[in-house]
């Protein structure tokens, strides 16, 4: 007769994200990371400019940036309209995608920000997809006292369920922006977790995982996610607030419903954004 396991909420047991599953019915933690050398540095949102990421964003709570744009040395002819949400450690880059593939607006990979790519490419060895290294350039339309900020960026082959993963090298917080970027209606300070809808064992690999700061990574399988966020979806995200009343009086105010579970809100339905939200103090 097979052990019955529980799979518990990491927020509500722990207050806040980090296990890993590996066998179903285990969970691995990777709280022990505070000293590793990678930490999540920002989750980019692909939509066409039809779906206005930046008014879904907004709708949330969010202090949104003015629009922006990158350009890079790589690839000449490209250019890519954004909007930014800026938070104390981390952060979500909100692209324009109109005219590829993106029908709706979506979180598009993890990265990971390093002090020293080249040294981290180095020991990640053959998880590095080869020749995947390039740069960006981030200028702000109607700001032209900024200074461009510039990125350093290489792939990896392991994904995140289906996000990329890559890594990313730059000042945070960055220095071509303003102060009130980070002030949020909703009191948002950071992104306390990702957790990722997988019914399969999930394994970090080992070079990966002793560089990298993963406390804010879960999976559970597709029933626990059901029962939690209450979507059919594959990603959550999870935000932490200074106050979780501040948050649900900013969500009433903007007519986004959602359940408040004393120690966490969800919403109730996925607004113009493919992915579950919780927030959580």
């Amino acid at each position: 007769m097979r052990k019955r396991v529980e799979l518990k909420s990491p927020v509500r047991e722990n207050r806040t994200p980090g296990s890993v599953r590996g066998p179903l019915g285990n969970w691995r933690s990777y709280r022990d990371g505070a000293h590793r050398m990678l930490r999540l540095d920002h989750i980019p949102f692909y939509g066409r400019s039809t779906s206005n990421p930046r008014s879904s964003f907004s709708r949330l709570g969010f202090h949104v940036s003015p629009a922006g744009r990158y350009s890079s040395p790589q690839y000449p002819e490209r250019l890519w309209k954004n909007h930014c949400v800026f938070l104390r450690d981390n952060w979500f880059d909100l692209i324009d995608s109109t005219g590829e593939s993106a029908t709706q607006t979506a979180p598009g990979a993890c990265l990971l920000r390093a002090n020293d790519l080249l040294a981290t490419t180095k020991e990640l060895g053959d998880l590095l997809v080869q020749g995947s290294r390039y740069e960006l350039v981030r200028h702000w339309d109607e700001d032209q006292f900024l200074p461009p900020e510039r990125f350093e960026l290489a792939s990896l082959s392991w994904k995140i369920g289906r996000l990329p993963v890559a890594i990313i090298q730059h000042a945070y917080p960055c220095p071509d922006t303003r102060r009130e970027w980070f002030d949020h209606p909703n009191g948002a300070s950071g992104i306390a977790g990702v957790t990722v809808c997988s019914d399969h064992s999930t394994e970090v690999p080992s070079k990966l995982a002793k560089l990298a700061d993963l406390s804010w990574l879960t999976f559970v399988d597709a029933v626990a996610f059901r029962k939690r966020f209450e979507f059919d979806l594959s990603i959550a995200i999870t935000v932490r607030v200074r106050s979780l009343a501040t948050a649900a009086e900013i969500l009433s105010r903007n007519q986004v419903t959602f359940y408040n579970r004393g120690n966490s809100i969800t919403l109730t339905r996925a607004e113009e954004v493919a992915c579950s939200w919780e927030f959580i103090e």
